[in-house]
């Protein structure tokens, strides 16, 4: 979970709690009272009246004193400080002769008078803490003890709410074991019932050991690693957050990760090893630890090549196209890589520094390359040198062009001022073919629609009027090529046109009514592309093609003639006539 994600999760728990707050129990109500400890002392609560009752015996309620002096402050009189207050007389006389006892004494009555709250205080226990800033973090068997002192009259009661939860009485230590934030309330309530008021406390919880990750960056194949392959460790800790990493291999002793730093292993021996980590936070908990094995090859260098760009595979061919570069790179697993050498088609060898592309003709190359190690194994010079190293060899093909694009039309067209009308009947068929890598696949626009559609049928356009079709075809390295084609969709027949050669003569049941040597002339216009030709049936007789004019009608009877007429693209339209022959 990353650090922005884990403290906003947090920010969350806590406003939830917040809001749980907002919502809990008050503090419990208590009576305000006065209290005769196990030593006979009177404590007095300050916000209580006094009034003093004068009796002649202890069962006698007798009378409450009055003041002359001082009615407006008697009763009730309140106590005027925290502490020991006395009632006193000036002579003390004795019990018996009731004479003033010499020489002259007081008598005293003392009252305690408090006012004043208790204070509590909370401990934590048993637990790693960690604090940062005013945050608290604690781990796990956390122990809480809440201690309370009164000055006066002494600790009635302990109360505390956890997490908004009405407050209960404490009585004794308790253990919180649910992870994340917390707040705890907590007060004291004296023997008067003076109430403190509450405590707050927000601390959170970490019962969740951290987690380590490794990560191998540089060559590696699955879990073999080569001496130039750097191993980091990576902890994160949602809660209270990661104090340390450690780590050991095999059976070294084991010790602190840096941050940052990757873990040597320069001094392994070629073979099978082991690397054990492990991370603690800062509050204790502990992770169980890690083990991956791995395997260090320390061998001669190795060379491999790497497309960065478009390619495809077939068989035991590989496309290029030219966009295409070929990246090489090699690593060796003792003294490193000292140059990459390689050659395309046959050229001289050159030393490789960066990606580069393939010249720029279509066909196959060949592009030869090998490495030579920092022992200077490959010291001698001229042609022995290349003898001594197997070449890698890479057949590649470049493909530099697109797909070759075509159509058929499938239906019925009418081509003329230019212009090719098809109908809504008429399917339209892309085609497409490469010789090199292969077509991937044909997409087209309609009228400049800004997302291509992939094609994979013919396709039919159902909107009256004129259009444009770009369609492209990609092959399997992307190139793509483009045509287009222009269209007048017309899929509207045409208008029938009809005369008769007299005029009705009246109407009978709504249908106009003609002599029986009427007739009737047709036509057809066509506002696009032309009519074509006319056919007509009368009285549901097998259908001819109309010349010049229809006539011979049924005598007494009702007539129907029913007229088809078609337009240059096949488009029709129908219509019925009926009416009365006399």
């Amino acid at each position: 979970m990353k650090a922005k994600s884990i403290k906003l999760l947090v920010l969350i728990l806590l406003n939830t709690l917040f809001l749980n707050y907002l919502i809990a129990q008050e503090q419990k109500e208590q009576a305000i009272k006065y209290n005769v400890d196990e030593n006979g002392k009177l404590f007095w609560n300050r916000k209580l009246p006094v009034y003093l009752r004068i009796g002649s015996s202890p069962s006698d309620t007798g009378l409450i004193l009055k003041s002359e002096v001082t009615k407006a402050y008697s009763n009730p009189y309140y106590f005027d400080a925290e502490g020991k207050h006395n009632f006193r007389t000036r002579w003390a006389t004795d019990q018996q002769t009731k004479k003033m006892i010499e020489p002259a004494i007081e008598v005293i009555w003392e009252v305690y008078a408090d006012g004043i709250a208790p204070k509590s205080n909370i401990n934590f226990k048993n637990s790693g803490s960690f604090l940062v800033g005013n945050k608290a973090f604690f781990g796990d068997s956390l122990s809480i003890e809440i201690t309370a002192n009164d000055e006066n009259s002494g600790i009635a009661l302990v109360y505390y709410s956890l997490n908004g939860e009405d407050y209960k009485i404490y009585s004794s230590p308790f253990n919180i074991n649910k992870e994340g934030a917390q707040i705890i309330k907590y007060y004291a309530v004296d023997k008067v019932g003076n109430v403190e008021k509450a405590n707050e406390k927000i601390f959170n919880i970490d019962i969740t050991p951290p987690k380590t990750f490794y990560n191998i960056t540089g060559i590696a194949n699955g879990n073999i690693i080569a001496i130039s392959t750097k191993i980091y460790l990576s902890s994160e800790d949602s809660i209270s957050g990661v104090a340390k990493t450690f780590f050991r291999i095999d059976d070294t002793p084991e010790q602190t990760y840096v941050k940052g730093n990757y873990i040597p292993i320069n001094q392994l021996k070629d073979g099978d090893h082991n690397l054990y980590y492990y991370s603690i936070d800062k509050v204790g908990n502990k992770e169980v630890e890690n083990i991956v094995p791995f395997y260090l090859d320390l061998t001669a260098p190795i060379v491999a090549s790497d497309i960065l760009g478009d390619r495809y595979v077939l068989g035991e061919k590989v496309f290029f196209s030219g966009r295409t570069k070929m990246k090489l790179t090699a690593v060796d697993n003792k003294s490193g890589v000292e140059d990459i050498i390689y050659s395309v088609d046959e050229g001289e060898f050159i030393k490789y520094d960066q990606p580069f592309y393939l010249p720029n003709v279509p066909g196959i190359h060949i592009v030869k390359y090998y490495a030579t190690d920092k022992m200077k194994n490959n010291s001698e010079s001229g042609a022995a040198k290349y003898e001594k190293y197997k070449h890698v060899v890479s057949r590649v093909y470049v493909d530099l062009s697109g797909p070759n694009l075509g159509y058929n039309i499938i239906g019925p067209t009418y081509r003329a001022r230019d212009t090719l009308f098809i109908s809504k009947k008429t399917a339209i068929k892309f085609t497409a073919t490469d010789l090199e890598s292969g077509l991937q696949f044909i997409s087209y626009s309609l009228d400049k629609e800004p997302d291509e559609k992939t094609y994979s049928e013919p396709i039919s356009i159902n909107e009256d009027g004129y259009h444009q079709i770009v369609y492209y075809g990609y092959d399997n390295v992307k190139n793509r090529n483009r045509s287009e084609i222009f269209v007048y969709v017309d899929g509207t027949g045409p208008e029938i046109k009809f005369n008769y050669s007299i005029v009705p003569q009246g109407y009978k049941d709504n249908l106009p009514v003609y002599p029986q040597h009427v007739t009737l002339y047709l036509g057809a216009t066509d506002q696009i592309i032309g009519a074509k030709e006319i056919f007509y049936s009368i009285n549901n007789t097998p259908e001819k093609k109309y010349a010049l004019s229809i006539s011979g009608f049924n005598k007494g009877a009702i007539n129907t003639v029913n007229i088809r007429a078609l337009d240059l693209l096949g488009n029709e339209t129908v219509l019925e006539l009926k009416f009365y022959v006399e």
